[in-house]
């Protein structure tokens, strides 16, 4: 198992056996262990980090070319096969290299591909996690980490939040003062209207400059990188290099899950008899595993039915430190709240809950007061949303506190989940749904889901397949890259026939040698009475032609739509 030596990260790998420490069950192991996998709630409850150390991740380097194939991750890539080869030397970087992020990260600009769930963000964040952020300009005296957020780089925000910074970097030849090295950093690039344009915009900001130091990381969604990117990046920083994150090995998986007090190796064996082996070879979803055993002492169902059951276990148990009052909301009621405030957030573009005053509220901030109001229903019955069932529901493990005054999901998989679970739950129809997720030509023939929405979808069509083929039918591409977390065989074969139907009909336009059908923006705002839901979506989507992207991207509003009190569900 791989884990960094504190003092050089960088240069430094120890092996570290999985039976380190307390023996597993025994006393000291239950008083080492309890506070991290348990707190004050019913049933026990969850904290906000269910294993008992952090895995350095490992990647691998990708050649030039992304394959099609490299989109879906095969089972035979549950676990990585070992560490032997794990490059720790810059000079020995060659595609299909594993290496540390770290060593990758010295030699170049690199970008890390994935999927929702595979980790991108969490290896940015422990690469910097020392530095301290730069706030206003970065004074090259010390060593400064430039955090940008993919959506808020937008055509009229980028010189404030990347440009400027670039700009004020020296010409080369020119003499600076200063021995610090500047890490930009910029996360989910995918979310960005201006990804498409981003090569463009880098080899202008970046033209003559002195990057000797300043070290440029980034995180994509694979299906939505430009190529170009990479050959802008490789001539302001001498190299770029992309990678992927390669899954746990299987004695990290069960080191890490003996760390959460139950017997590492059983669950693996479990998950695997399972057939979700996939998902016990990545952290997220290694967590949620461990959260069902712990509760079932088994794992039993689809894999699908295994993510769902650990999201549910978040639920359980508010951390008491989060809460003032005692508990009057069951686990299901909190999972319901928590749907509500995934559908609010991802359909309206806000990424945090905001908990303080409304005018201290940052742009991104979802006020909590318009999540009070109106009922939900369980299978118990209906019940008021009250300000202390939203309180109860984000001191759950769904939540963590990026500061006093924020929340936010655990991670973007568990409220793309938690959505389409509410959605579906709430018998949300097709015409709503469509308005929802589809951006389309005028002739209805084509259609794309915007990039922020495409797990939502994929768990949609998962959830309820003979009522979501449309969604399969209208852009397969776009669901085929969840399969790591989204592992359905409905899904598998909607999305094959899809992506098929859609070769099939590319071909027959190809020797027609008629054009792509044009493309037109309809705004379109949904609203249901006596209360509003307050959205103003775009209807936009390209014709299956090459500037799809760009398309949805320029008619996707890349700022929260506002937001009323009293809301409730749109049906």
């Amino acid at each position: 198992m791989l884990r960094m030596s504190p003092g050089n990260s960088q240069t430094m790998i120890l092996c570290v056996p999985p039976d380190v420490g307390p023996e597993l069950g025994s006393p000291a192991c239950e008083g080492e262990m309890a506070s991290l996998v348990s707190g004050g709630g019913e049933n026990g409850g969850v904290t906000d980090y269910v294993f008992g150390f952090h895995v350095p991740r490992v990647c691998r380097v990708r050649g030039e070319q992304v394959a099609a194939e490299d989109l879906i991750v095969q089972a035979a890539e549950a676990f990585r096969a070992g560490d032997e080869n794990v490059v720790m030397d810059a000079e020995q970087l060659r595609p299909g290299a594993l290496a540390l992020p770290a060593v990758v990260a010295a030699a170049g600009a690199m970008v890390v591909l994935g999927e929702p769930g595979a980790g991108k963000t969490s290896v940015l964040e422990q690469l910097t996690n020392e530095l301290p952020r730069v706030l206003d300009t970065w004074s090259r005296a010390a060593d400064a980490c430039l955090w940008v957020t993919g959506g808020d780089l937008t055509e009229h925000s980028y010189e404030e939040e990347l440009g400027s910074h670039l700009l004020s970097l020296p010409f080369g030849g020119d003499s600076a003062g200063g021995a610090g090295v500047l890490t930009v950093v910029l996360d989910q690039a995918d979310e960005s209207p201006l990804l498409s344009r981003l090569s463009r915009l880098l080899r202008r900001s970046l033209s003559g400059r002195d990057t000797s130091r300043v070290r440029f990381l980034m995180a994509c969604r694979t299906a939505d990188y430009p190529a170009a990117l990479t050959s802008a990046l490789a001539e302001a920083f001498g190299a770029c290099r992309c990678v992927d994150l390669a899954p746990l090995s299987r004695m990290e998986a069960v080191a890490l899950a003996d760390s959460a007090v139950v017997r590492g190796e059983d669950l693996v064996v479990a998950a695997e008899s399972a057939g979700a082996a996939v998902l016990a070879g990545v952290p997220l979803t290694l967590e949620l595993l461990v959260l069902t055993y712990q509760a079932d002492g088994q794992l039993h169902g689809r894999p699908e039915e295994l993510f769902a059951r650990g999201v549910a276990r978040l639920a359980e148990g508010p951390a008491p430190h989060r809460l003032k009052k005692p508990l009057i909301t069951t686990a299901l009621q909190r999972l319901t709240v928590a749907g509500r405030i995934a559908a609010w957030m991802l359909l309206s573009g806000h990424r945090t809950v905001w908990r303080g005053a409304a005018f201290a509220a940052g742009t991104y901030d979802l006020p909590g007061d318009v999540l009070v109001g109106g009922t939900e229903r369980t299978a118990a019955g209906p019940f008021e949303v009250s300000p202390q069932v939203v309180e109860e529901c984000l001191a759950t493990a769904l939540f963590t506190a990026p500061d006093d005054g924020r929340r936010a999901f655990r991670h973007s998989s568990v409220a793309a989940y938690l959505a389409a679970r509410y959605l579906t739950d709430r018998k949300i129809t097709q015409r709503q749904l469509e308005n929802l997720f589809l951006v389309g030509a005028p002739d209805g023939e084509t259609s794309t889901i915007p990039a922020p929405l495409r797990e939502t979808a994929a768990w949609l069509v998962a959830m309820n397949p003979s009522g979501g083929d449309w969604l399969a039918t209208a852009d397969p591409e776009s669901l085929a890259v969840h399969s790591a977390l989204v592992r359905s065989d409905e899904v598998r074969r909607l999305t094959v026939t899809g992506c098929w139907n859609v070769r099939r009909r590319s071909n027959w336009e190809t020797r027609d040698g008629s054009s792509p059908a044009g493309i037109c923006a309809i705004p379109h705002s949904l609203t249901s009475s006596p209360t509003t839901w307050s959205l103003t979506l775009p209807k936009v989507l390209p014709a299956g032609s090459p500037q799809h992207e760009s398309v949805w991207r320029s008619s996707w509003p890349r700022k929260p739509v506002p937001v009323t009190p009293g809301w409730r569900a749109p049906c």
